[in-house]
C-alpha cells in the first residue's frame, strides 16, 4: 500500500498512552496517513480520533497521545494522501479493547 502504521498501548494512572508511528514505504507522489479512533464507554463522550502522517519514501513520524481510562477500545487505519488529502484509505480495524 505505501503506509506502515504501527505502535503501542499501556495503561498508568488512570491514563491509556497510546505510541503511534507511521511510514510512507513507497518512493511515489504518495503520503502516508494514520487514523486512531478512541471509543469511550456509553455515557463518557462517544469517540475521539487523532491523525499522524509521513511524506516520502522512508519517511516516518511518531506521536503518543494519552486518554481517560473510560476508552473502550482503540481503532486504526492507514491511508495513501495525495497532496495532503486522502487517497484511499484501508478500513478501520480494532487494536485494543473491546465493545
Amino acid at each position: 500500500m505505501g503506509a506502515h502504521a504501527w505502535g503501542t498501548v499501556s495503561l498508568s494512572g488512570g491514563r491509556y498512552y497510546v505510541k503511534v508511528n507511521i511510514r510512507d514505504t513507497k518512493a511515489d507522489s504518495h503520503g502516508a496517513r494514520v487514523y486512531l479512533r478512541a471509543t469511550y464507554q456509553d455515557g463518557w463522550g462517544g469517540d475521539r480520533t487523532e491523525v499522524l502522517s509521513a511524506s516520502g519514501s522512508g519517511a516516518e513520524n511518531s506521536y503518543t497521545w494519552n486518554f481517560d481510562d473510560t476508552v473502550s477500545w482503540f481503532e486504526g487505519k492507514e491511508c495513501l494522501t495525495e497532496q495532503g488529502a486522502d487517497w484511499t484509505c484501508a478500513d478501520y480495524s480494532k487494536i485494543y479493547g473491546s465493545p
